[in-house]
């Protein structure tokens, strides 16, 4: 399976190297705004993982109306590093046996 990176501008950038995020969730924090306040990784299963400003974390399936998204908060950047690397490596089962809450963090 193959995964695919936006970046804060919205842009997709195909799959970066995973030793990318990191600088990739820095220019997030340089220069995200209201306008464009979040990175994402996408799988080609149909999940999906956000980053928002502050590193909050969302995870949702675009593809299945019935799985509602979740999140989590306080993450350093290491951990939200990690876990854009389960999503790139297609270890949904790993993501979604952390703890998360329920709906967007935002809500």
């Amino acid at each position: 399976m193959e995964y695919v990176v936006a970046d804060w501008d919205g842009c997709s950038l195909g799959p970066l190297p995973p030793e990318e995020f990191e600088d990739l969730l820095h220019q997030l924090q340089r220069f995200g705004t209201e306008e464009h306040p979040d990175i994402s990784v996408h799988h080609d299963s149909g999940w999906s993982l956000g980053i928002g400003l502050s590193l909050e974390v969302w995870i949702e399936n675009l593809f299945e109306d019935e799985t509602r998204p979740r999140h989590v908060l306080g993450l350093q950047m290491g951990e939200v590093v990690a876990l854009m690397q389960s999503m790139a490596d297609g270890d949904i089962a790993g993501l979604l046996a952390r703890e998360w809450r329920p709906g967007y963090p935002w809500a």
